[in-house]
Order: C-alpha cells, then structure tokens, then sequence
C-alpha cells in the first residue's frame, strides 16, 4: 500500500513537473497536506503505540510516514517560503 501511495505522489510531481515552481500550485498544497499526515501518523503512533496494539513493521511503517512527510513539508515550505498552501499573488 506504502509503495502504490508512493508511485502516486510522485506521478504527480512528475506530471506538473512541466510548470514554473512560482505557478505550480501542486507543490504549494501539498505541504499542508504534508504536515497533516505527518501529525496523524505520528498520533497514531503515540496513541496504539503506547497500547501495545502496534507491530514492529506497523511501528516502522508509521516513523517512516511521520519522518518522510514531515521533514519533506518542512524542507518543502520552507524551500518555497510558505507553509500555507497557496501560492503567493494568485
């Protein structure tokens, strides 16, 4: 499922690839998308975690979630200078 979630994501990268980075409003929405999932995975992670009701994999899976989306929101925001979702003057 990670690796089908992943292939998508990067086919849309790729498909607005094409753009200036100053128009892509892909690149500009997903950082808040971004940083959402980040929290829930990390949430999720805290709250079964500390249950007990999480494999290792399913724990792995989830730090890697939190870990790649949240440190690629944050290179990714502050990169285009905006963590907001819009892109600036449109």
């Amino acid at each position: 499922m990670l690796g089908i979630a992943t292939f998508g994501l990067s086919l849309a990268y790729l498909t607005t690839s094409y753009m200036p980075i100053e128009q892509n409003q892909f690149l500009f929405a997903t950082v808040p998308v971004r940083i959402i999932l980040a929290c829930m995975a990390a949430a999720r992670l805290f709250l079964d975690g500390s249950r007990g009701s999480l494999s290792s994999d399913d724990r792995r899976s989830l730090m890697v979630v939190a870990g790649y989306d949240g440190l690629g929101a944050i290179a990714l925001g502050w990169w285009l200078g905006t963590f907001g979702g819009r892109v600036p003057g449109l």
